[in-house]
């Protein structure tokens, strides 16, 4: 996980995506915090939220302009970036008089710009809110995408399938039978170890 690090396109909209990475889901018009209770440290930004088949990414809308000095770290979130297998303890929820959110922890990694070192780091706490709807996709999306990534077998099958969301998005007049969906494997049978 690391804060301000993702490199974004020429105006600052979405992400550059990593060698072999495809944007699953969007959700504009968010809200998100990150909190260190331990280290006292907590950003908060107004952005859009993003799930690849890689991470989590959070873009600060608009975008701030850059710290004077390159060198230096910046105290603002421009912008968050979490593998997903840094996201834990994942959660959906819906108040009754607020806005829903999605939360996670989420483990930092060394040189992430975060606290990660020290007696007491744990994770952070990343809040989501969804302003304008779009929270159940997210969550979905996020779920899809961990458990496809789990199996491990279907890599080239969530890439396949992250073009199709992608054409099915940009080209909504597309036929549905053009697109491919995922076929899940049946589950093989382990062999029980017999008593001697």
């Amino acid at each position: 996980m690391a804060l301000n690090w993702a490199m974004v396109d020429a105006d600052g909209s979405k992400p550059v995506p990593l060698p072999e990475e495809k944007i699953w889901h969007t959700v504009i018009k968010c809200q998100m915090s990150l909190d260190f209770k331990d280290k006292k440290a907590k950003w908060e930004a107004k952005g859009t939220a993003f799930v690849t088949n890689q991470r989590v990414v959070f873009l600060r809308q608009p975008m701030l302009p850059a710290p004077a000095e390159n060198d230096r770290a910046s105290e603002h979130l421009r912008s968050l970036n979490v593998p997903l297998s840094n996201l834990v303890d994942c959660r959906y929820m819906i108040p009754v008089f607020a806005a829903p959110y999605y939360e996670a922890g989420v483990l930092p990694v060394p040189g992430g710009n975060l606290p990660n070192e020290g007696p007491g780091v744990n994770k952070g706490i990343l809040k989501i809110w969804f302003l304008e709807g779009g929270g159940n996709s997210f969550r979905d999306a996020v779920e899809e995408v961990r458990n496809l990534a789990k199996g491990g077998q279907h890599g080239e099958q969530l890439r396949e399938l992250g073009e199709a969301r992608w054409v099915e998005c940009m080209h909504p007049h597309t036929p549905r039978s053009s697109i491919p969906t995922l076929h899940a494997q049946p589950p093989t049978k382990l062999a029980r170890p017999q008593a001697a």
